[in-house]
């Protein structure tokens, strides 16, 4: 079964995603850096969508996570999305390796389209 990591501190957008996907997949959410690298050390994800900026921290979290993943699983597709998104930013994550780069607040027909085009799920 193919496994997910969602990664925001809103504990709301991580449910709503969570709720999408899990009867398809294996999801695994984290709240924090913290929690979303040991989760990625502990195991393989198909697919990591991840908030740009955590709670507390520098405003670039989901940059770290994305280097971190093409340096250690580059198959893993990751989708960063952000509430404050420019288009600098857009090009700095696409450039990074990001399958796609979605701002908040996104409908849930947009998130399922994007996710599932990044799956090859169609």
């Amino acid at each position: 079964m193919e496994k997910i990591l969602i990664v925001d501190d809103q504990p709301l957008i991580c449910e709503l995603l969570s709720s999408l996907f899990s009867s398809d997949a294996m999801v695994k959410t984290s709240e924090n850096l913290e929690d979303a690298m040991a989760a990625l050390c502990q195991q393989d994800f198909s697919l990591v969508i991840s908030d740009l900026s955590l709670k507390g921290r520098n405003g670039r979290e989901g940059f770290a996570i994305l280097n971190y993943i093409r340096s250690k699983s580059p198959n893993t597709k990751v989708i960063i999305m952000t509430g404050v998104s420019t288009a600098d930013t857009k090009q700095e994550a696409l450039a990074l390796g990001a399958a796609h780069f979605l701002a908040k607040p996104f409908d849930v027909p947009h998130i399922l389209s994007i996710v599932n085009t990044v799956r090859g799920v169609i």
